[in-house]
C-alpha cells in the first residue's frame, strides 16, 4: 500500500480533527477525525439465504438492510483500545465475509456523514437575535466559526458608550476618553455611540439582548460631543483620531459627517491611514453625494441597504463608496441598558468595521488595502442594479472564507482505478508562512513533503510542504495532477473509506492562520 499523507496546522471544526500548534511552530498529531462505521449496508437477492440471515436486521428497502458489525465498537481488546486502523481492518474482514454469502449482491460501510465547509455557528442564546435580520444578511453565522475579532481593538469616535451596559461593558477598554467634556469618562448621554457599539461588539451567548458582528473585539470609546448634545467639531474629532492612533488601534469607526471638509481633520485621518489603520466612515443619509470624511481617498466609505438588499433610499452614494451594509431597522444596544431599532449609514459603517476586525483576527498581517479589496470582491450584488453603483453589500462570511487555505478535489466517484487529483488555493500571506498539506486516512495520518513523497505523522510529525511562503495576492493552481506541484496520487492499493484533506498555514511564530474546512473524499471498493 502506498500511504497518503499531508501536513496541516489546522482546526477542523466540523470533523473534530484538531492539529495543535506547538510553541516552536511544530504541529502536534491530530485527534481521531472520523469514527469507523459500526454498520454495514447489505444489498441482497430476495428469497436467498442472505435474506433469511438478515431477518432481524433493519430493513431500508426491498433487498437492502442494515446490520451491526460484530465487535465494531471502541471497547478495549486485549487490555487496550483498538486503533482506528485495526477497526477498519475488522470492518473490511466482515465485509469480505458477507460478500462470500449466497445471495449477497453488494456490501458497503454505513459511513458517517459530515457537513462540508466551515459550518455555521450555532444560533446564540441572545433573546433578541431573531430580530437582528442584518446579521444573517451579512453572514454572521458563517463568520463566527472563523473569526470574531479576537485581539483587535476598534476605536469608536462617537457620542461615547453606555459604560455599564450589560451587553457591552466586558468589551470596553478602560482608557477611553471624553474629548467633548475633557474627562476620562466617555459616558454616552445621547445614545448614538451606544447603538453603534452594539452593532460591532455586543456580547453573544450571554443570555442578554443582541449580538454584535465582532463579539470578541475590544472597543475604545472616544466621546467627541459636548455633554448630551449633538455638538462636536473637526478639531475634537481630530484629537480623538490622534488618540486612537497613539493607542495602537487597528480600526477607527467614524459614523459622523461634516458638511464642509476640514484640512486639519483630513491631515489627522491621513496620519491614521499612514499608520496602517483601517478608517471606516458613514457615507451620509441625504440620498446624494458622499459626505466628508467618507469621501477621502483611503477611507472606507459605507452606504446602507434595505432588507431586500437594495440601496437604501436615503443613503448617500457615489464612486467614493467602497461597500454597503444593512442600514434600516437595526436592532442594537440603547444607552439606558435596553435595546432599540435604528436606521442610517451610521449603523451600516460599524458592520464593516466589525467585519474588518474579524478578518484581522484571522490574519493580522494583511494591509488595509488588501482587506478593503477583499470586502469589495466578495460583496453580494445589490438587488436593484438599476442604481448603477459600483459596490455591493457586505458578505463577511465569504470574505473570511477567502482567507483560509483550501483544497478542491476533482469530482468523484473515487475507485482504485483512478488517481487523486486536486487544486489548491492559498490566501494573501504578506508575512512569510509555512504551508502544510494533510490527510487523515483509514490507516492513519500522513504528511506531504516538499519533494512530494510521504511521511507518516506518527513517526515523522508534521513537516511543511513549503517554507516561508508569501504573496500579496491569493494563489491557486493544481496540487495533485498533470502540470501540478505534485503528480496525481494513484489510489490502487489504498484502503476504502473516508479521506479528510486539509491545507493550512502557520507563521514563523507558530500562529495558525485560520481554521480550515476539510475536503472529504471516499474511496469505494
Amino acid at each position: 500500500m502506498r500511504p497518503i499523507r499531508a501536513a496541516a496546522a489546522v482546526l477542523g471544526t466540523s470533523a473534530g480533527w484538531v492539529l495543535a500548534v506547538a510553541a516552536a511552530g511544530a504541529l502536534a498529531a491530530p485527534e481521531p477525525f472520523e469514527p469507523v462505521p459500526r454498520e454495514l449496508i447489505i444489498h441482497f437477492k430476495e428469497g436467498s439465504p442472505a435474506e433469511r440471515a438478515l431477518a432481524g436486521a433493519r430493513r431500508l428497502h426491498r433487498g437492502v438492510s442494515v446490520v451491526k458489525i460484530d465487535g465494531g465498537d471502541d471497547r478495549p481488546r486485549r487490555g487496550r483500545p483498538d486503533s482506528r486502523a485495526e477497526r477498519w481492518r475488522r470492518l473490511h474482514a466482515q465485509m469480505d465475509n458477507w460478500r462470500g454469502r449466497e445471495g449477497v449482491r453488494r456490501v458497503e460501510p454505513n459511513h458517517y456523514g459530515r457537513f462540508e465547509a466551515v459550518p455555521d455557528a450555532p444560533v446564540p442564546d441572545d433573546p433578541e437575535f431573531a430580530g437582528q435580520w442584518w446579521l444573517s444578511a451579512v453572514g454572521a453565522l458563517g463568520l463566527w466559526p472563523i473569526g470574531r475579532g479576537e485581539g483587535v481593538t476598534v476605536a469608536l469616535v462617537d457620542s461615547g458608550v453606555s459604560l455599564t451596559h450589560p451587553d457591552l461593558a466586558a468589551n470596553l477598554e478602560a482608557d477611553g476618553y471624553d474629548f467633548g467634556d475633557r474627562d476620562a469618562m466617555p459616558e454616552d448621554g445621547l445614545g448614538h455611540g451606544t447603538g453603534v457599539a452594539g452593532v460591532i461588539a455586543a456580547l453573544t451567548d450571554n443570555g442578554l439582548g443582541v449580538a454584535g458582528l465582532a463579539p470578541a473585539v475590544r472597543l475604545l470609546p472616544l466621546k467627541i460631543n459636548v455633554g448630551n448634545t449633538t455638538q462636536f467639531d473637526a478639531a475634537t474629532v481630530a484629537e480623538a483620531v490622534d488618540y486612537a492612533v497613539a493607542k495602537g488601534v487597528r480600526v477607527i469607526n467614524l459614523s459622523v459627517v461634516f458638511e464642509q471638509p476640514n484640512e486639519w481633520l483630513r491631515e489627522r485621518i491621513q496620519n491614521a491611514l499612514d499608520h496602517g489603520i483601517a478608517v471606516v466612515a458613514a457615507a451620509g443619509n441625504d440620498g446624494n453625494a458622499v459626505w466628508f470624511p467618507a469621501d477621502m481617498p483611503g477611507v472606507i466609505a459605507v452606504a446602507s441597504t434595505d432588507r431586500e438588499g437594495g440601496l437604501y433610499s436615503s443613503s448617500s452614494r457615489g464612486p467614493e463608496v467602497a461597500i454597503a451594509a444593512p442600514g434600516t431597522s437595526i436592532l442594537t444596544t440603547r444607552r439606558d441598558g435596553g435595546y432599540a431599532s435604528v436606521s442610517g449609514t451610521s449603523y451600516a459603517a460599524p458592520m464593516v468595521s466589525a467585519a474588518l476586525a474579524a478578518l484581522m483576527s484571522i490574519n493580522d498581517s494583511l494591509p488595509v488595502a488588501t482587506l478593503k479589496s477583499l470586502l469589495r470582491e466578495t460583496a453580494t450584488p445589490l438587488t436593484d442594479q438599476s442604481v448603477g453603483q459600483p459596490f455591493g453589500q457586505l458578505n463577511a462570511a465569504l470574505a473570511a472564507l477567502t482567507l483560509l487555505p483550501a483544497m478542491t478535489p476533482a469530482p468523484g466517484p473515487w475507485t482504485p482505478q483512478r488517481s487523486f487529483e486536486a487544486g489548491y488555493r492559498v490566501p494573501p500571506l504578506v508575512t512569510p508562512a509555512d504551508i502544510y498539506v494533510a490527510v487523515a486516512t483509514p490507516a492513519g495520518e500522513f504528511a506531504l513533503l516538499p519533494d512530494c513523497t510521504w511521511a507518516e505523522v506518527a513517526s515523522a510529525g508534521y513537516r511543511p510542504f513549503a517554507r516561508a511562503y508569501s504573496a500579496a495576492e491569493p494563489g491557486s493552481g493544481v496540487l495533485f495532477g498533470p502540470g501540478g506541484l505534485c503528480a496525481a496520487v494513484p489510489l490502487a492499493g489504498l484502503p476504502a473509506g473516508i479521506y479528510f484533506w486539509r491545507v493550512a498555514a502557520t507563521t514563523a511564530a507558530g500562529r495558525l492562520i485560520g481554521a480550515v474546512n476539510s475536503e472529504a473524499i471516499e474511496i469505494v471498493p
